[in-house]
């Protein structure tokens, strides 16, 4: 299954802001406002306002009390171009050089410099060449019934959602808890002869390697996370026996890895380099919303607008990871200056999958593969 994630690559993006975390604590801190969402322009008035806006008008709306968090709070989505909030748990980020004014493109900086994307057997310097169409992943299917579907179908990735059981046994599963009696219990604090007493539906990660291999590549999204003192290890987390058997199964170019937690991402490129697996792509998912108190969110949510190459650099991420509020304002644009392939979820609606399907994003995530395929041809 070839792919063309574009050349060894590297960049680096300017960061000339720091903004006080205690001021970004209290504009996201009401109840309200729990997370910037979809912009309904595709990030053109963040390079028209840039983060300048912010810095020039800070003191004067500076809130006086905690009664003007609000008045901050909607300062500062106006200052970035978000005329709206929502609570939808999408989290925004962008890239904005205050410096540029109007200018698109931040200048350069050994701060926030990002790894290079693998080598690209092909030499193309596009993330998806115009002879390799973008890529269609089955968003998370509920079964094994769902994983061979979606296989049936023809869609190039399915994505598989990977928990650990008590006893070491991965499974591939959305949900973290699973009904038990009365009560709710994690899959991680069950064997997996319990869960499967329990919930007899959920799939091994092995059956679905199964089900996909020449058929289909692994996109694995891992809900798990290693202790840390596995950490010093790198062929012992869990992470690495996840994707041990994931390339064994559908082989380093069938496989990808995404997660929400950035010691899982670092995990498996530590794995990776430490096999000669270096072409594995694995990144961040930048934009989900992670658990922890609003404020923590929010800090998080603002760090990710301002400089996701951050983030990518602290994991040695190859591949750039957006939902796609995020890709639509500025990503798609960052990973392509940065020669990374992009990947966009989850794109069900028809013209945002028509436009994302000419794109130079590498793949999109969807829940309507069949529509995916068939508007792709």
């Amino acid at each position: 299954m070839p792919r063309d994630p574009g050349p060894p690559g590297g960049g680096h993006e300017h960061a000339r802001e720091h903004l006080d975390g205690g001021r970004l604590a209290r504009s996201v801190g009401s109840e309200q406002r729990e997370q910037l969402a979809l912009a309904h322009r595709e990030g053109d008035a963040l390079h028209r306002h840039g983060l300048g806006a912010l810095r020039s008008d800070d003191r004067a709306h500076e809130p006086a009390q905690a009664g003007g968090a609000d008045h901050r709070a909607e300062h500062l989505a106006q200052a970035v171009g978000l005329d709206r909030w929502h609570v939808h748990g999408i989290i925004q980020p962008a890239v904005i050089d205050p410096g540029q004014g109007t200018s698109a493109e931040p200048a350069a900086s050994r701060d926030d410099q990002v790894v290079a994307s693998p080598t690209d057997p092909t030499g193309s310097s596009s993330s998806a060449s115009p002879a390799a169409p973008v890529r269609v992943s089955a968003h998370r299917p509920a079964d094994l019934d769902a994983v061979r579907a979606a296989v049936a179908l023809g869609v190039d990735f399915v994505e598989l959602d990977v928990r650990r059981c008590r006893d070491g046994v991965l499974v591939v599963a959305h949900d973290e808890l699973v009904a038990d009696g009365a009560r709710r219990a994690p899959v991680a604090d069950l064997d997996h002869a319990t869960l499967q007493r329990l919930s007899p539906q959920v799939p091994t990660l092995a059956e679905c390697l199964h089900a996909l291999a020449g058929r289909a590549g692994a996109h694995v999204d891992l809900k798990l996370t290693s202790p840390p003192h596995l950490h010093d290890r790198p062929e012992d987390t869990w992470e690495a026996d996840a994707a041990r058997q994931v390339v064994a199964a559908v082989g380093e170019e069938g496989a990808l890895f995404t997660s929400d937690d950035t010691s899982s991402v670092r995990a498996v490129r530590a794995w990776a380099r430490a096999t000669g697996h270096e072409a594995l792509l694995v990144g961040p998912s930048l934009g989900a919303d992670p658990p922890g108190p609003l404020w923590r969110r929010g800090l998080r949510l603002l760090e990710e607008l301002l400089l996701p190459g951050r983030r990518l650099r602290a994991c040695d991420a190859t591949l750039v990871v957006a939902n796609e509020a995020l890709a639509r304002l500025t990503t798609e644009r960052w990973a392509r200056r940065h020669h990374l392939p992009l990947l966009v979820w989850t794109v069900d609606d028809d013209d945002e999958l028509v436009r994302w399907l000419r794109s130079s994003a590498w793949l999109v995530t969807t829940d309507r593969p069949a529509r995916a395929l068939e508007l792709r041809r």
